[in-house]
């Protein structure tokens, strides 16, 4: 995940790859988020075509914190084990995305 941007905006050129993947526009939507609702998610996933239509190896995403929470450990330091966005289709259906480090 790209999150603390000090230890980002230090490596070569990854100030025009932030740009391309308009960075500043998905933070302020981030804070747009946290503003409204206490809190905001965001996604940072490889790019299955970087190289091809842009530089940057990975896309980010600003998740609606209306259909994403976080599972959290409830041992020592209750450290985040799961990420679940999900989406409910025409038909009712609920549509689970679960991302781990595992």
């Amino acid at each position: 995940m790209v999150e603390k941007g000090a230890a980002c905006w230090k490596a070569g050129g990854s100030r025009a790859i932030l740009g391309e993947e308009e960075k500043p526009a998905k933070d302020k939507e981030l804070a747009d988020w946290f503003h409204i609702c206490g809190t905001s998610f965001r996604m940072v996933l490889p790019d299955e075509m970087a190289g091809e239509d842009d530089e940057s190896p990975f896309e980010i995403y600003t998740l609606d914190p209306r259909n994403t929470f976080v599972v959290y450990n409830n041992g020592l330091g209750n450290k985040p084990i799961l990420g679940v966005k999900y989406v409910v289709d025409e038909n009712g259906v609920v549509h689970y995305s679960c991302y781990s480090d595992r």
